[in-house]
Parts: C-alpha cells; sequence; structure tokens
C-alpha cells in the first residue's frame, strides 16, 4: 500500500479505489544468466478498452521496481536507445500505448544477461480505465501521452 502511495502521488496514476484500476505487483527474480527476449507487456493491436473495460482495459503504464544491484542486467530499450542499470530503489516506468490508443512501439524492451549476483524487480502495471480522465484520449493518430504536464 505504501508504494502504491508513493507512486501515484509521483505519477497521479490511480492505482486503487477502483475496481481494475492496477494489477498487483509481480516479482521476477534472474539468476546468473538469466534474461527475457524482447517483448512489450500489452498485445500490439488492442485499443485500450479491447482488452475487457470491466476489467481496466489495457496496461496504458508499465511501471518496474529495481529491488537488487547486480553485475549486467540492465533493461533495454533499443528503439530509443535508452537502458537502465538495476539500482536498488530506482524505478522506471513507460506507457505501453499513444495517446490515441494505438500501440507504442517504444515500449518493446529486454531484459540483459545477469553476470554476478540475482536481479529482483517488481512490475505494477496501470491500467487505462481508471487513468483516462487524468491521461484522455487525443484525436490525433500517433500523439503520445505527455506526462507531468497537467
Amino acid at each position: 500500500e505504501r508504494t502504491s502511495r508513493r507512486i501515484k502521488l509521483a505519477t497521479k496514476f490511480v492505482l486503487t479505489g477502483e475496481k481494475m484500476a492496477s494489477e498487483n505487483y509481480q516479482v521476477m527474480n534472474y539468476g546468473m544468466g538469466g534474461t527475457i527476449k524482447v517483448h512489450t507487456d500489452v498485445e500490439e493491436g488492442l485499443k485500450p478498452w479491447d482488452d475487457g473495460f470491466l476489467y481496466g482495459g489495457q496496461r496504458l503504464v508499465t511501471y518496474m521496481m529495481y529491488l537488487s544491484e547486480v553485475d549486467g542486467g540492465r533493461t533495454v530499450f533499443s528503439s530509443v536507445g535508452v537502458s537502465q542499470q538495476p539500482k536498488v530503489g530506482d524505478a522506471v516506468f513507460w506507457f505501453n500505448i499513444r495517446s490515441d490508443g494505438s500501440f507504442d512501439t517504444r515500449s518493446y524492451h529486454t531484459g540483459c544477461p545477469v553476470i554476478v549476483g540475482n536481479k529482483w524487480i517488481a512490475n505494477k502495471w496501470v491500467r487505462w480505465r481508471s487513468q483516462m480522465w487524468n491521461f484522455p484520449c487525443k484525436r490525433r493518430k500517433g500523439d503520445y501521452f505527455k506526462p507531468f504536464q497537467n
């Protein structure tokens, strides 16, 4: 609960109080050599409301927290040339869909192999329906969300 309050304070995302505003935290561990292939956290081609409006809609945002430090294990967004080395207490978040509801190709990411240690992360997936008033849909195709401008 405390972590969710901090995320809400920093991002303005609605995480609790509404049915399926966000998913439960998913904690993952990658041991030595552990990696994850290039992927996205949403299903391409679906609109925000296609993933069951009553179940919160698509995953609008991924909020990933690093729970350990390792050698290697970077999270890489190769299409935009961005990577993050795991450091305890750090977090990254990204939008998975654009403001017009289309898939955001910049959200493809991978986890590089862990060289030494155990990489622990926690993901919080924020669903679209509870966010639609804070991050409204734009009519211009291809527009991206512009967080923190409200």
